[in-house]
């Protein structure tokens, strides 16, 4: 082993420089989470412009671009195992196709979540976006075959439909403001679609995998884009949700392993309205659209939590999605007796710092009321059972929180639920102050009691009190 391997502070043989001491990748998560603003602009998120990128390109003041987001890696430069050398062929651009082609396996995501300044604006036309061409237009000639890794930024646009007609094909961009801007990039394995939104609130994303499994419909907001991809994928895809950036990014595995030519041989791009009653909810745009009022889901884990709470996760029995918007619920449904039964329910996920990965899974938390209609037979499904699960609903947006500091939470039971999401995404925005009040009956009535304690400890700068609340006695944790 040569001495430049041994000396490695990461001990990683792939690394080309000699770290020095108290600067491997544990010490950098220890400065991330000491507090120190490693953004340089005391943790605002900005719209930031290439002009405005290209300027902190010195090696006392680097920002680099990476699939949309800019990050301020100054102090960053000393942690780097590539050296600073590497870091500064990216300083003050899009280092996107860089980083694809060195190392696309590292999760620089998690490295940097401290690092973030805000998003790369595309305020205009000219960037050399990919746009749909008219057609017999000298643009419609096919795009040359992207190398591994590398991404092919896309702006999706939209028109309105009229009523009674029929989707069509934009042929033309509308107004900037009618764009998203679209990233997408693959490995031999699975192909990975990015896209950006120019708000941060809470949006409705919404996906399918018709049979042939090439073509798959993508509804975000009230824009529908429907891609017929060049090969067939597997289903279940993987969703990645990260409002602090609002990025959106939907992974698909391939059927077989190769590399594409382009992600798709066509695609549809049409405006939508998206009714907020589920029972109108529909699939749009598709070839054939399909009725979604309410999809059914197969229960594929029942675990007792409470001595009468129990988790559910069920799993889409069809290719698929529904993102869930933070504050937003769903309504389960359930025939007992000959009658359906129907009720709100808002999803629950675990506690964590960074942001979670979705599938084509939805857990609760039930509990069970003795005298209930729908409670009892939820919390009584076997493995296996079904139920029906609406579109999500809802009208919170998380932006009005955006000029708060401190959040005061108060949960009441299994009202726990959405405040989880909450809890995880001021957290993982690192911009605010949470206290959160859990009332319970009873000391065994507290739900996810140890997870509750042990994300407090480790989050303490964020989730500075956690209180418990309950007729026996009154706990209190945090500082």
């Amino acid at each position: 082993m040569s001495s430049l391997q041994t000396s490695s502070a990461t001990g990683n043989p792939r690394n080309k420089t000699a770290l020095k001491p108290g600067h491997s990748l544990m010490d950098w998560i220890r400065l991330g989470n000491s507090g120190t603003d490693l953004t340089g602009v005391k943790g605002q998120r900005l719209l930031v412009s290439k002009e405005q990128l290209a300027q902190h390109n010195k090696e006392n003041d680097v920002w680099m671009c990476i699939r949309g987001v800019v990050y301020n890696v100054t102090r960053y430069m000393d942690f780097h195992p590539g050296g600073r050398d590497e870091l500064m062929k990216g300083a003050g651009q899009d280092a996107t196709e860089l980083f694809n082609k060195v190392h696309p396996w590292v999760n620089y995501e998690s490295i940097l979540q401290k690092c973030i300044v805000g998003k790369l604006g595309t305020s205009l036309p000219d960037e050399n976006p990919f746009l749909i061409p008219k057609k017999n237009s000298p643009q419609s000639k096919p795009k040359p075959v992207p190398s591994l890794q590398v991404p092919v930024k896309s702006v999706i646009s939209a028109r309105p439909i009229i009523p009674g007609s029929t989707s069509t094909t934009s042929s033309e961009p509308m107004s900037i403001k009618s764009f998203y801007s679209m990233d997408w990039f693959q490995q031999l394995n699975f192909v990975c679609f990015v896209f950006y939104l120019k708000s941060s609130s809470c949006c409705k994303f919404h996906v399918t995998l018709n049979e042939t499994s090439q073509e798959l419909n993508v509804v975000i907001n009230n824009k529908s884009l429907v891609l017929h991809l060049e090969h067939p994928v597997q289903w279940p895809c993987q969703v990645k949700v990260n409002l602090n950036v609002g990025k959106l990014q939907l992974q698909l595995n391939k059927q077989e392993s190769k590399l594409w030519k382009t992600h798709s041989t066509k695609s549809n791009i049409t405006s939508v309205d998206l009714p907020t009653d589920s029972t109108q909810y529909a699939t749009v745009q598709q070839s054939t659209p399909v009725t979604l009022n309410y999809p059914t889901m197969r229960l594929i884990q029942s675990e007792r939590v409470t001595h009468n709470v129990v988790y559910l996760t069920f799993e889409y029995t069809g290719c698929i999605f529904h993102y869930v918007p933070l504050g937003y619920h769903v309504h389960v449904r359930l025939k007992v007796d000959d009658v359906i039964l129907s009720k709100p329910y808002t999803p629950v996920e675990p506690l964590l710092n960074t942001p979670v990965t979705y599938s084509n899974t939805i857990s609760f938390l039930i509990k069970h009321y003795e005298t209930g209609l729908l409670s009892p037979a939820l919390a009584g499904l076997t493995v296996g059972q079904e139920v029906e699960v609406s579109a999500p609903e809802g009208s919170f947006d998380v932006t009005r929180l955006a000029k708060r500091k401190k959040l005061v939470l108060i949960a009441a039971g299994t009202g726990l639920t959405p405040m989880i999401p909450l809890v995880n995404w001021a957290v993982q925005a690192q911009r605010y102050t949470v206290q959160m009040l859990f009332f319970n009956r009873s000391e065994e009535d507290i739900i996810w009691r140890d997870q509750l304690d042990k994300f407090a400890a480790e989050n303490s700068k964020c989730l500075s009190e956690l209180n418990y609340r309950h007729e026996e006695d009154y706990f209190c944790f945090g500082g």
